[in-house]
């Protein structure tokens, strides 16, 4: 039971990271005229394969983006926000 609760926590953190990623990169792309923007985090604190908490709530990457693979090799995620091909549509997010 510990052990789950501590593999929760680490990806606690992690999605925190993924969303102060979110924001800043959304940041940048909104105030530079809308182009092709990446930021990456610090690093990935989970140590199991796969996420372990179902309660996770992904809707802050916006429509379309999927949720990230965990990443267990410590590895950081990096957020990339790219624009459509129409104006004022919803650009695409990717989280790897």
């Amino acid at each position: 039971v510990f052990t789950t609760q501590l593999e929760k926590s680490r990806e606690a953190v992690d999605v925190s990271s993924i969303r102060g990623a979110y924001a800043e990169a959304m940041t940048e792309y909104m105030t530079n005229n809308q182009e092709k923007v990446e930021k990456t985090t610090t690093g990935a604190k989970q140590k199991l394969p796969e996420w372990q908490t179902t309660a996770i709530d992904w809707s802050f990457l916006g429509t379309g983006a999927t949720a990230p693979t965990a990443k267990t090799d410590g590895t950081g995620y990096t957020v990339t926000v790219e624009p459509t091909s129409s104006t004022n549509a919803t650009p695409k997010i990717t989280v790897s």
